[in-house]
């Protein structure tokens, strides 16, 4: 197998190696989990999946914490000047600071561990299915590419879920595809058949 963008980005480089992989994957799935290499072991989809997904994910997250604590200083300043006797105005901010360094620190860990563990159970439902031709560093390539690729968009799009009664149904629908995607990549990653793999995400 000729093997993903991701897989040659010595010579892409990591950025056009990244958005070419996310677009193969996104348009042409099935032409991109036929050309994945097999077995090729964890580092390439873990790279690819902590920069391309949990990156982003952090950034949010240092956005959001960062306005939080601006607000919370600001409204701090306030109460302080309203109410003399205002309790641990400064105490309290330097632990929401702590806390949201701490998550910065943790999520990536944390989500990580998330997909080895939900890797680890879908190889699991392949083997009990008969559909795992394959190791578990191939289950593993397929979850992390898939599931990079198709977050992205539904990170993208998540503001769109807010909406009134219209945003739960986009949300069922984008879940939906996204596991869509993720049968087609232990289809075609493991050369299994549909059913199996059906079974292996939604048994």
């Amino acid at each position: 197998r000729p093997g993903l963008p991701w897989e040659h980005r010595a010579s892409l480089g990591w950025l056009g190696a990244g958005w070419q992989t996310l677009k193969l994957v996104l348009f042409q799935p099935r032409n991109a989990f036929r050309a994945m290499s097999l077995d090729d072991g964890l580092g390439n989809p873990l790279t690819y999946y902590l920069i391309f997904y949990i990156g982003p994910c952090v950034l949010l997250l240092a956005l959001g914490g960062g306005l939080l604590l601006a607000f919370w200083g600001a409204a701090s300043a306030f109460l302080a000047q309203q109410i003399p006797d205002f309790p641990a105005a400064t105490l309290t901010t330097g632990l929401l600071t702590a806390c949201y360094l701490g998550a910065l620190v943790l999520l990536p860990v944390l989500y990580a561990a998330m997909l080895f563990l939900f890797s680890g159970i879908f190889h699991l439902m392949l083997m009990l299915v008969g559909g795992a031709k394959r190791t578990f560093a191939t289950t593993f390539s397929a979850v992390a590419y898939s599931y990079t690729s198709t977050s992205l968009v539904q990170l993208a799009l998540c503001c769109f879920t807010l909406i009134p009664y219209l945003g739960g149904c986009i949300s069922f629908v984008l879940t939906l595809w996204a596991l869509a995607w993720l049968v087609i990549a232990l289809i075609h990653a493991h050369e299994t058949e549909t059913w199996r793999a059906l079974l292996a995400v939604f048994g």
